[in-house]
């Protein structure tokens, strides 16, 4: 406790000149102002005797504070004293002072119902004795006082004093200033130990800044085992040459997938919280380069303007913007803390960033041990454990003063153990405990070596705040780590909301919370010291409270987000979530629940639309399958929902899942009246089935969505028309009818474009080049198309994918044709678009466009190089639908350099790999075949095989495909010996490349006819 003597001096003057009525007004003046001044900063008046006053903090209720409570209540006994005195002087030409003494320390608490002394003890009579020796005018403190209010306040040592009742000198100080509220401490702590992995750090970023490259480093560790402290302390040590930015993954559950992206972004380019969208977006536009579409994607990832992007573009954009800044203002650090809440899409694009990126760029990853439970494979720089048994003496002497008792300090050592936070707390509690140099033995209640765990401490900690404080704290926990003063005020009772600033800033001096950056405009945010504090604090209050604490927070969110609310809808979504969840635990379900529950679900289902609109495929199964725990069968809004979850579902790959989800919605559907959902839903649960059941009939596809094409076009749905024309469309291509394909394909972009989805466009394009080129459509007239594709692709934004589609349909078309150069050029600037995207599966199957136009070429090396480095590729990614037409075109290429055995085993691994209905792959794969089997002496085996690759052929349209499978049987008969065969099968080749506009092909075709003759 902290007893606090307060004595009037030049009162019996003022006694001898007034009246006794006018001395009892004085009086009863100054000491109600005194005990106002005391009760304010939560002290207790004892007693006045005379014209002193006692009073002692502490006592009943103990705080962490308390000297700190009490020195500031002197100060300002002080500051009111004197303004009296004035006010006396002025009136009645005589004056007041007051002098003060403060001691800390242990005393004898009596019961104050008994009439007795309410505290004894010899800090209470230190305290008095301070007081006596204090001048007028001057506030003496004792040593344990100074020492636990040393971060608050000025002082300077007197001479050591001579007590009465004291047999050594006591040390005292004189008070000489109060620090400002807010403000740094005089001495920042550095950080002690982690030499070694602070050096790594170093050269981590050393490496970085002399290659020009980036960098993907993760500091893992439990938590308080100085993970945080370490990166700030590297944060420091590089800051004169690094650009350093901070963002945090929230433990919001799952679904906020880019936000510590857009911190770190908005603070690259300076976007505070008050800044509307258009300037934000402007401030963006000014860090990259103009004429791209950067700035636009990265805004929409990150919830600054509303927009559709996949996951792709993200990374491209995302990539671009950091090179673009290490250009303007040299190396970046970005952070990116509490990894183990990160969504998997943020991890694939910081390591996508980490091999991509060719600027200064170290990303510095920290997080809890956790991560490496749901990404294993994730690489683990750093893992902090325990400090060292020096380091931990090195920190306790820092952390205990000097004059701290050595049972004490023996205590602390052997309690602590190595984690640096758990030290930091043993240490605070310890200086409470310690009852000054004489006293040998602690009191109980504060034996914090006895507390098992951090949490626990950190509770015990909690406990003693002022009630207001606690009340404060708790609501602030709610928010999360990082919280907002308003949401604070908005949370606490009417009565206690103007004292919550005021507060804050004593949590602030109290070491408990720290200054942030806002995230809303026009805030003021602060965060936990440790995110361990705010979990204590959070588990402080009731589950009724928490329910109601978590539904007005965001009642408040949405009423101050505004027309920003769609960046912050998960978080209403979470936080409405919550507060059923508790709700329901507490046994309440009732109308006011279900409409709660109905609202969260609205939330999480915008939010997880958004997810999937920028394929972030597994935050929006998150978030809608969490919307639909919280539906009723009977909600009107429930068949879409769970149609946009199993497009979730299918784009994670979880087929039956989604499959499941489909059909629950054509049921939901059919139950209230949806027929549109209804139709679309059927429609996707056949396309799964084709995936997963070798038995489903595509013209079951066709057949559906020709029906659900019927009730969306009276509707006008562009969107899922868009959606459905597509899917039928696949359907036509897995029969090799592309011209039918190509049809509802590009009925399907028209639909796009009228919805205005860009994202679905640039999914459609590629798909149309591909049909345009593989299909019957003239060679001429397809060239003319896809030009025109490019050209608009490579000047929309949100369509550049889609030209590397084009681009390698025109590289198909222009080697046909025998243009040979023209063909090599747009290959490569479609590999060069899939790989700045870091789209590496595409990359390597576009490995068999670019092999075959190198076999057109007659460059079966070159073929070679190319196709087997997608192969490679493909196989170390475990895909196969891609892999079994690369590796039948290896074949190809080996088979004509004459290693017939080398092309044996890619026909087998193409075979083993092909789907039934993967109708090229099971040509090309049985055209190799029989090739070998014909050059090895078993042509009637070779003839059988190149037949049916014909009659295989001869399903599609497409005439390049039909007349290839006979060139392929031409070759067979010609190495069988049956010359007029070959000539009759290479005739009709090459009837059907003209038909094409082939005329490179046919030029050959016409070559292989003149050696027969």
């Amino acid at each position: 406790m902290t007893l606090l003597f307060c004595d009037m001096s030049g009162s019996t003057a003022m006694g001898e000149r007034l009246d006794a009525e006018s001395v009892r007004d004085m009086m009863q003046l100054y000491f109600r102002t005194m005990r106002t001044i005391i009760e304010r900063h939560g002290g207790t008046v004892e007693k006045f005797v005379g014209d002193a006053v006692m009073a002692v903090f502490g006592v009943p209720q103990s705080h962490e504070d308390d000297a700190v409570r009490a020195v500031r209540a002197a100060h300002e006994m002080q500051l009111r004293a004197g303004e009296l005195s004035a006010d006396l002087m002025a009136r009645y030409g005589s004056g007041i002072g007051v002098r003060i003494g403060v001691n800390t320390g242990e005393g004898v608490v009596g019961d104050p119902a008994t009439q007795h002394t309410f505290v004894t003890g010899d800090a209470v009579n230190v305290a008095a004795r301070l007081e006596q020796r204090a001048k007028p005018g001057e506030i003496l403190i004792g040593s344990l006082t100074e020492r636990l209010a040393r971060r608050h306040i000025t002082s300077e040592a007197v001479e050591p004093l001579a007590l009465k009742g004291k047999a050594n000198r006591v040390a005292a100080f004189r008070l000489t200033s109060l620090r400002q509220i807010g403000a740094a401490p005089a001495e920042v702590r550095g950080m002690v130990g982690r030499t070694t992995e602070l050096a790594f750090l170093v050269d981590e970023f050393r490496s970085v800044v002399q290659h020009g490259s980036c960098r993907l480093v993760t500091v893992a560790g439990e938590p308080g085992a100085g993970k945080s402290r370490l990166v700030q302390q590297f944060a420091t040590h590089v800051a004169g040459t690094a650009n350093v930015l901070w963002g945090r993954c929230l433990a919001y559950g799952q679904g906020i997938t880019f936000w510590p992206l857009g911190e770190i972004v908005r603070a690259a380019a300076s976007i505070s919280a008050d800044d509307a969208r258009s300037d934000s977006l402007e401030k963006l536009r000014a860090v990259v380069a103009p004429g791209e579409a950067i700035a636009e994607l990265v805004a929409a990832a990150v919830g600054i303007v509303e927009g559709q992007a996949t996951s792709a573009e993200i990374n491209w954009a995302v990539r671009r913007f950091f090179e673009a800044l290490t250009r303007r203002e040299g190396p970046v650090v970005a952070v990116v803390d509490d990894l183990q809440w990160a969504e998997p899409a943020l991890l694939d694009l910081l390591e996508s960033l980490a091999e991509r990126v060719e600027a200064p760029l170290l990303l510095m990853c920290v997080s809890r041990p956790e991560l490496s439970q749901s990404r294993p494979d994730w690489p683990i720089s750093l893992s902090l454990g325990a400090l060292d048994a020096q380091s931990v003496e090195d920190l306790v002497a820092e952390l205990l003063p000097g004059d701290v008792s050595a049972e004490i300090r023996a205590k602390v050592l052997h309690a602590a153990g190595g984690n640096p936070l758990f030290i930091e707390e043993l240490c605070a509690s310890a200086i409470v405990a310690d009852a000054g140099a004489d006293k040998a033995e602690p009191r109980r209640d504060t034996d914090a070596w006895n507390v098992p765990t951090v949490d626990a401490l950190i509770g015990a900690r909690l406990d003693r705040l002022a009630e207001s404080q606690r009340s404060v704290i708790e609501r602030a926990a709610v928010e999360g780590e990082v919280f907002h003063q308003g949401a604070v005020v908005e949370l606490s009772p009417v009565s206690q909301q103007a004292e919550v600033p005021a507060v804050l800033d004593e949590l602030k001096q109290a070491d408990l919370l720290l200054g942030a950056d806002p995230s809303l405009p026009q805030e003021v945010a602060l965060r936990f010291r440790h995110l361990l504090i705010r979990d204590v604090a959070y588990r402080q209050s009731s589950k009724k409270e928490r329910a109601d604490l978590h539904a007005r927070f965001a009642a408040w969110l949405i009423d101050v987000a505004q027309d920003r609310i769609g960046e912050y809808e998960e978080i209403v979504g979470f936080h409405l979530e919550q507060s059923l969840q508790f709700r329901r635990e507490l046994g309440i379900d009732g109308d006011r629940e279900r409409a709660l529950a109905l609202a969260a679900a609205q939330r999480l289902a915008s939010a997880g639309r958004r997810a999937l609109a920028r394929s972030d495929a597994a935050a929006a199964a998150n978030l809608l399958g969490r919307a639909r725990a919280l539906m009723s069968d009977l909600d009107r809004g429930l068949p879409s929902l769970l149609l946009d979850l199993g497009m979730a579902h299918f784009a994670i790959g979880s087929l039956t899942q989604a499959g499941e989800e489909f059909n629950s919605a054509a049921e939901a559907a059919e139950r209230l009246g949806n027929p549109s959902t209804r139709a679309r839903a059927l429609v996707e649960s056949q396309y799964v089935l084709m995936a997963i059941d070798p038995t489903a009939r595509p013209d079951d596809l066709i057949s559906l969505g020709s029906d659900a094409v019927a009730v969306l076009t009276s509707e006008g749905d562009h969107r899922a028309l868009a959606r459905t024309k597509f899917l039928v469309s696949q359907m036509h291509s897995h029969w090799g009818h592309f011209s039918a394909a190509a049809e509802w394909l590009e009925a399907a972009v028209r639909h796009a474009q009228q919805a205005g989805d860009r994202a679905q466009e640039a999914e459609l394009l590629p798909w149309t080049a591909m049909c345009i080129a593989r299909g019957p459509t003239p060679s001429s007239v397809g060239i003319r198309r896809l030009e025109a594709l490019r050209e608009r692709a490579e000047s929309t934004s949100g369509l550049r994918l889609a030209a590397g589609g084009a681009k390698a349909m025109l590289a198909l078309l222009y080697a046909r044709r025998g243009q040979f150069e023209q063909a090599r050029t747009m290959y490569r600037g479609s590999l060069a678009i899939l790989e700045e995207y870091g789209l590496a599966l595409l990359a390597a199957a576009n490995a068999e466009g670019r092999g075959e136009v190198e076999l057109l070429a007659g460059n079966p090396v070159a073929a070679e190089r190319e196709l087997r480095r997608g192969f490679d590729q493909l196989q170390r990614m475990g895909e196969t639908g891609y892999l079994s037409t690369v590796a039948a075109r290896l074949a190809a290429a080996l088979e004509a350099q004459g290693r017939d055995e080398e092309a044996a085993v890619f026909v087998q691994a193409s075979q083993a790999t092909a789907g039934a209905d993967d109708l090229a792959s099971q040509t090309l794969w049985r055209q190799a075949q029989a090739i070998i089997l014909a050059r090895t002496g078993n042509a009637g085996a070779g003839r059988q095989l190149a037949t049916e690759a014909v009659a295989l052929a001869d399903q599609s349209d497409s005439p390049d495909t039909q007349a290839d499978a006979r060139m392929a049987l031409a070759q067979v008969e010609r190495t069988g010996g049956r010359k007029a065969e070959a000539r009759a099968s290479a005739k009709s080749a090459l009837t059907l490349y003209l038909q094409k506009g082939s005329t490179g092909s046919a030029a050959a075709a016409e070559a292989f006819l003149g050696d027969i003759s």
